[in-house]
C-alpha cells in the first residue's frame, strides 16, 4: 500500500456538493454598522460600543434584572425557495458564563429562527417557531451536552471527532445553514483549524404536522440580556 486517497465532498443544507461560489445577500461589518443598517436598542443600563482595537461592537449591560442590549438587521434576507442559506457570524462572550446573563446570536425574530445561545454557562443551538404550538413561541433548545455532530467539549470519539473544545471566550465563526420548504435540516457549525465542522443538525423531514418555522426570511440578530440580577455586568463581542 503506497498511500491513500480520500475524497471528501462537503454538502449544503440542501444535500448538494458545494462547488459553486456562495451569493452574498448582505453583509454587515461591527465597526462600520449605522442606524440606517442595524437596530440598536438599549434597556436599562445596557450600552454598546464601537471597538476599533478589537474591530468589533461590543454589547453590554450591568447587573440589573431586565438590562438587554438588542441589534438586528432592519433587513429581512429573502430566502430563495429550494435552495440552502448560510450565515456566518464572529463572536465573542466577554466571560465563559454566569447565572442569569443570556446572549444569543445568529438569524431570528422574536418569533421565529436559529441561533447560538449561551445561557449561562451552558452553551445552546435554538430553534425558535411559532408554527409548531399556533399562537405559541416554541424553542427547540440543544444543550452542547446533547449535540449529535460534534460536541466540541474536549472528549475523544466520534462525537467529537476533532479532539477540540470551544472556548465561548475566544473569537469563533460561527455558522448555520438550512433548507426551508416548510420541512428541510438545519445545521449548526463553526470553523475548527481551517474545516467547517457540523456541532448538530436538526431535521425536520418526515417529523412535524407543519412548517418547522412561519418563514425562512429573517433579519440577522445579536443579544445580551438579564433574565435575572447578575454578580456583575456583562458583553458580548460581535466582528
Amino acid at each position: 500500500q503506497f498511500g491513500q486517497l480520500h475524497v471528501t465532498q462537503k454538502h449544503d443544507a440542501a444535500g448538494r456538493v458545494q462547488m459553486s461560489n456562495v451569493q452574498p445577500l448582505a453583509t454587515y461589518i461591527a465597526t462600520t454598522l449605522s442606524a440606517d443598517d442595524v437596530l440598536l436598542q438599549p434597556t436599562g443600563t445596557a450600552d454598546f460600543d464601537m471597538d476599533f482595537i478589537r474591530s468589533s461592537l461590543k454589547l453590554s449591560v450591568g447587573n440589573d434584572a431586565g438590562d438587554r442590549f438588542l441589534t438586528r438587521s432592519h433587513q429581512y434576507h429573502r430566502y430563495q425557495p429550494g435552495v440552502s442559506m448560510l450565515i456566518r457570524m464572529t463572536m465573542a462572550s466577554g466571560d465563559p458564563g454566569k447565572a442569569g446573563c443570556s446572549r444569543r446570536w445568529s438569524y431570528y425574530d422574536d418569533r421565529d429562527g436559529l441561533f447560538f445561545e449561551q445561557n449561562g454557562t451552558v452553551i445552546n443551538v435554538v430553534m425558535r417557531s411559532t408554527t409548531l404550538d399556533p399562537g405559541n413561541i416554541v424553542e427547540v433548545r440543544i444543550p452542547q451536552s446533547d449535540w449529535n455532530e460534534n460536541k466540541m467539549d474536549g472528549s475523544t470519539g466520534k462525537l467529537n471527532i476533532t479532539g477540540g473544545t470551544l472556548d465561548i471566550t475566544k473569537d469563533n465563526l460561527y455558522w448555520i445553514d438550512f433548507l426551508w420548504l416548510g420541512s428541510g435540516t438545519v445545521r449548526f457549525g463553526m470553523y475548527h483549524e481551517g474545516e467547517r465542522i457540523v456541532l448538530h443538525s436538526i431535521h425536520n423531514t418526515n417529523k412535524n404536522l407543519v412548517s418547522y418555522m412561519r418563514t425562512g426570511s429573517l433579519p440577522l440578530s445579536v443579544e445580551i440580556l438579564n433574565t435575572t440580577s447578575t454578580a456583575s455586568s456583562s458583553e458580548l463581542n460581535a466582528f
